[in-house]
Formats: structure tokens, sequence, C-alpha cells
């Protein structure tokens, strides 16, 4: 029994040593995109660089597995936001809580935003998130909700124009996007004409 303490103990330990190094790059990344190096995030963590190497095979490795799951969570809302009963609620909400999202990590934003960043897995995620922004825009041009003219790829680029202003004025306010978001919603929406 005694002999079994020392391995359980240092696999907890390594356990626990990756899920800070993750952590510690959550955070930096959040503040200040991924452009911070490995060795930057393993010592937030309060490691050397021989512990990240030893859980990690490289940076685009803690980059997979920081943005993983938050890239799915947002296609998980792209789902619901194209299933919903009203299409333009919809498609305001993904706008909402997807540039929110941007605005609190910085991180995330560029590796939505920007295609050299992590696996094909989050390729995938990426070009879903593509997808789903030009059936919710389908889906409004069937409502006759949309202003004439415009299409998915439209939006797909208000979406990456508005990611880019959050990244602007991110040293001013996280919450400048908004009013710009605002201004484009009204823009897209289609208005019966007024009364002569």
């Amino acid at each position: 029994m005694t002999q079994l303490q020392p391995t359980i103990h240092t696999r907890r330990d390594a356990v626990e040593n990756r899920e800070r190094i993750l952590q510690a790059a959550r955070e930096l990344y959040a503040q200040a995109g991924v452009g911070v190096t490995l060795h930057d995030v393993v010592r937030h963590a309060g490691f050397g660089v021989g512990t990240a190497y030893r859980n990690f095979l490289n940076k685009e490795e803690v980059i997979d597995i920081v943005f993983e799951a938050k890239l799915q969570s947002l296609v998980d809302i792209g789902g619901e936001c194209l299933q919903g009963h009203d299409p333009w609620a919809g498609v305001t909400r993904f706008l909402e809580e997807s540039l929110q999202m941007q605005a609190a990590d910085r991180g995330f934003s560029q590796v939505l935003n920007e295609a050299g960043y992590g696996s094909e897995k989050l390729a995938s995620a990426r070009g879903q998130v593509g997808e789903l922004i030009v059936s919710m825009v389908d889906r409004l041009n069937q409502s006759a909700l949309l202003r004439p003219g415009i299409v998915g790829t439209d939006v797909q680029l208000l979406h990456t124009a508005l990611a880019g202003l959050i990244d602007r004025s991110r040293p001013l306010s996280q919450t400048t996007y908004r009013k710009y978001l605002t201004i484009v919603l009204d823009g897209l929406y289609s208005r019966p004409p007024a009364p002569s």
C-alpha cells in the first residue's frame, strides 16, 4: 500500500499542474490574446518551462484545449438561435452573445476570427459558426425582415468588423461595441415604406 501512495500523489500533482497551466493560459489569453508565449503561460502558473512540455506538446495544443469548449458553446448558441421561433430575435441574440464573449476574451476573438490559430477541430468549429450565420440570414430573407440585398456573407463580414472594433476600443471600454451593434442591427432591419 505504501508503494502506491507516491505514484498516486505524483499523478494527482501532474493533473493539478496541468490544470494550473490551462487556467493561467485562460487568464493570459483573455487579457492579452493568444500571442503570449507558452513560457509566459507557465511563468504565470508559477512553473518552469519543463513543466509545460511534460504536459503539452506545444502552444497549439494549449490553444486547442482552452478554446475548443468555448467555440462549441458558440456553435450551440447559433444552433438555438437558428431553431428559435423568431428569426430576427435569433440573429440579434447570436450577435449580442458572440460579441459579448469576444469582448470578455481577446484570445477567443482571435481564435474565432483568424484562421491561423488552432487545429482542424477549431477550424471546423469556425466554419460551423460561419455556416450558422449564413443560415440565419437565409431564414431572415425568407421572412422579409431583412433589408433587401443583404446576404449571409455580409453579416459574416459585419460580425468580423465588430470584433475588430472590440479589439481597437478595448483599452477604452469593453462595451463600446454595443453602440455599433445597435447601428448595424438598425441598418439590417427592413421597415415598411413610410406612407406618402
